[in-house]
């Protein structure tokens, strides 16, 4: 079993920086993130062995960015077999509204169970 859990949460500006030196702002630097591990995983994985990956949806300067479909096409690409989906719910509250909301609030994320193919 191989388990991939990169950082998921996008958040800052592209001026400012994570925590792991890369910009913080934009989806598409953790759209990287699952575009170089998704094919590792499934890489390293046994044929017929299971390949975890967790992701979130969120909403990005307005923008839906489905990241639960991306890793879901990286996963395909990869040679991987979707087996299951599981949705994980945080436990906290509501966010204070700073401003009128435009999309759902995202209080969960996402455990995408894989299968390499190949003999088991």
């Amino acid at each position: 079993m191989v388990a991939f859990d990169p950082p998921y949460k996008m958040t800052g500006t592209p001026q400012e920086r994570d925590r792991y030196g890369n910009e913080a702002g934009g989806w598409r630097v953790v759209e990287g993130y699952y575009a170089d591990g998704i094919p590792e995983a499934a890489r390293v994985a046994k044929p017929g062995g299971i390949v975890l990956v967790k992701c979130m949806d969120q909403v990005v300067s307005g923008e839906q960015v489905w990241m639960h479909r991306l890793v879901y096409d990286l996963g395909k690409m990869a040679g991987l077999e979707p087996m299951d989906l599981a949705l994980v719910v945080r436990e906290s509250g509501t966010p204070q509204p700073k401003e009128v909301a435009r999309h759902l609030w995202k209080n969960h994320s996402y455990l995408w169970v894989f299968q390499k193919q190949g003999l088991r």
